[in-house]
């Protein structure tokens, strides 16, 4: 038994449910430790062995896809507000040396 399918069992995920009985209902599997969505992987995983629906599997996925990108556009907002720490510029110097480093979520050049 695969370690996804192993944690779904044991109760490790939960299913929430937003807006039951209306058109837009939706039921979305997340972690109990943290409250994200599963990974595209482990839902289809689950899918496949028959534990959750296709409906699961498709708003899962959405959902992920909607926080991924306010998370995103969360990080871009504050590397633009506050830019880089003293610590985050001496670790990418000391990773890096002289070469340029490049944000990929932000698409900058950090000097």
């Amino acid at each position: 038994m695969s370690y996804i399918i192993e944690k779904f069992i044991d109760g490790d995920t939960y299913l929430e449910e937003s807006n039951v009985g209306s058109l837009d209902e939706s039921r979305v599997l997340r972690w109990k430790s943290n409250d994200a969505c599963l990974m595209r992987d482990a839902l289809e995983e689950l899918y496949d062995g028959g534990y959750i629906t296709a409906g699961v599997l498709q708003d899962t996925n959405a959902a992920r896809d909607v926080e991924n990108t306010l998370a995103i556009a969360r990080y871009v907002e504050m590397r633009e507000r506050d830019g880089y720490s003293d610590e985050e510029m001496f670790g990418m110097r000391s990773a890096f040396g002289d070469e340029p480093v490049m944000d990929v979520l932000t698409g900058k050049r950090i000097a």
